[in-house]
């Protein structure tokens, strides 16, 4: 089994409030799994207002596969232009 792990850091410069903030990323959470049907989680920057930390797992039995799925994902992520995207961490692992 292979499993991909992927943290995307944004930058939402459209938010001036944390409520404002869980509105936006609640959008790209959203549509993102509506594309891919795969759960993307908040997992850092969750008390500042413009930054926010999006992390999600591909699985399978083809690196390439997963390599791609995750790509994909974090180009939807950016093409939607709800955030930029500051920082992506990509991990592919052998279990």
């Amino acid at each position: 089994m292979i499993v991909g792990i992927c943290k995307l850091v944004l930058y939402l410069p459209v938010c001036h409030s944390l409520k404002e903030k869980r509105g936006v990323v609640r959008k790209i959470k959203d549509r993102t799994f509506n594309k891919f049907k795969i759960p993307v989680a908040e997992v850092d920057s969750l008390d500042k207002w413009q930054k926010a930390g999006l992390g999600f797992s591909v699985t399978g039995n083809d690196s390439k596969n997963i390599d791609s799925i995750m790509q994909k994902m974090a180009n939807y992520v950016e093409d939607l232009g709800l955030a930029e995207i500051l920082d992506v961490d990509m991990e592919i692992i052998n279990v």
